[in-house]
């Protein structure tokens, strides 16, 4: 009987021993698992936005095992955020903070049995995009760019360029964080832009901003000043802007300092008349497009003079003591007039017979041929 007892109780030690054993397959326990099944290899993690990381790894269980998913966030503790189905090698880790570095690791898990964990692996969520990109103003050889800083962990902004020539957008330039603005410099006249943004952080990008296209104004071309009367002078102009609003005209007049704007021609305007001018004064004119965010650079000067007032009371009565000569007079309307010119027909075109000094009121025209008309 003492035989008997002793080899029940030895079976039933035996028995209580590896039922225990089977259990302390817990996953907690050291490395993981129990090593029965092989883990997960070549885990990668990869920022996809700035609220996403995307998981990837190889399946070594042959598609047999599901895959448990662990999280860690700084040195806190790891905890599982996920359980994917068997044979599926991929997840994304969504609604993360941006700017934040992760930490993950897989598992296989069959049954009650686990594996050992994968390698470690960290990726960074992204920093937010920045937004309402936009051309704050532009000028003939300069763009100004606004964007909306969304980010609170940047540490700057790549701004691309794309001109007509690219095929695609080039790397031009970078500005500091928290910067919600860059200005192109030295740009090509009458030529076509297009922009886009985005943020950086160690080593990770936000998503691209939208693309802004914009074309620098050409200035007017071409501009001509023609005096028509003593107070106006007839302005006209090549337009190179295919988009203004309308045009900013201003006058100078000649040995004065400062600009002042007289008018604001319509878009596609090619002329405009200065009017309520001084009589025989010098005056000088420039012309700008204007757009909606911007305007182009001025045109070359134009510059020429008002006609002085004409003479009126123009007289011609033959001399008494001189029948070869006729007396003219007349009355000189004119404050700044630099002479008068005397012009004479008989028959035929007119000619040019005398130019007088200023302020003179008569003129004698002398040796002409007894029983003739003259005009």
């Amino acid at each position: 009987m003492r035989r008997i007892a002793l080899l029940v109780f030895t079976l039933v030690f035996a028995f209580g021993f590896f039922g225990c054993s089977e259990d302390s397959s817990d996953p907690s326990g050291p490395g993981g698992g129990s090593g029965q099944i092989d883990a997960p290899t070549s885990l990668t993690a990869s920022s996809k936005s700035d609220t996403e990381i995307e998981l990837t790894w190889t399946d070594n269980s042959a598609g047999t095992a599901k895959s448990v998913i662990d999280r860690q966030i700084g040195g806190a503790a790891w905890e599982e955020i996920a359980s994917v189905n068997a044979g599926t090698v991929a997840y994304t880790d969504t609604d993360l903070e941006e700017g934040s570095v992760y930490n993950y690791r897989v598992k296989a898990n069959l049954d009650r049995l686990y594996s050992n964990y994968s390698a470690t692996v960290n990726a960074t969520t992204a920093p937010k995009t920045p937004s309402h990109l936009n051309i704050g103003r532009v000028t003939s050889t300069s763009v100004f760019l606004q964007w909306n800083d969304l980010s609170q962990k940047e540490t700057g902004y790549e701004i691309q360029r794309k001109t007509a020539i690219d095929t695609e957008f080039q790397q031009h330039a970078s500005v500091a964080a928290d910067d919600d603005s860059f200005e192109d410099t030295e740009l090509i006249v009458g030529s076509t832009f297009q922009y886009r943004v985005r943020a950086v952080l160690s080593g990770v990008s936000s998503g691209w901003s939208d693309e802004v296209t914009v074309m620098t104004p050409g200035p007017p071309t071409g501009m001509t000043a023609e005096s028509i009367s003593e107070n106006e002078i007839v302005l006209t102009w090549t337009d190179n802007t295919p988009n203004e609003i309308n045009f900013s005209v201003d006058q100078q007049l000649v040995g004065t300092s400062g600009w002042t704007e007289i008018a604001v021609p319509e878009a596609d305007i090619r002329t405009y008349t200065a009017t309520g001018l001084l009589e025989g004064t010098v005056y000088s004119f420039r012309i700008k497009a204007v757009l909606e965010n911007g305007e182009s650079d001025y045109s070359e000067t134009a510059l020429t003079n008002t006609l002085p007032r004409a003479p009126t009371d123009l007289t011609s009565v033959q001399d008494s003591n001189n029948p070869r000569q006729i007396n003219l007079t007349w009355s000189d309307n004119s404050a700044n007039e630099r002479g008068f010119e005397v012009q004479r027909k008989s028959s035929g075109d007119w000619s040019t017979i005398e130019t007088v000094i200023s302020n003179t009121d008569s003129y004698q025209d002398d040796g002409l041929e007894i029983n003739t008309t003259y005009t």
